[in-house]
């Protein structure tokens, strides 16, 4: 898990209704996963491109920009 997975895990850890579940860990890397993806799709966005998900579950950006030589 990642600093941001972590994050999310402490918040819904703290949360008096949520403190101790079990399914946590769980939703922080659900919730972690699209997180990154859509910070991806934003990068993506700005580089004029998009980001695809190759047949391992890599997330790619794809920039539109090719070398010229």
């Amino acid at each position: 898990m990642t600093d941001i997975g972590q994050i999310i895990l402490d918040v819904l850890d703290s949360h008096p209704d949520l403190a101790g579940n079990y399914a946590n860990a769980e939703a922080a890397a659900l919730c972690e996963q699209k997180l990154l993806i859509a910070s991806l799709e934003q990068v993506a966005n700005l580089l004029g491109g998009s980001v695809e998900i190759d047949n391992d579950g890599q997330a790619i950006i794809y920039t539109g920009v090719y070398r010229t030589s």
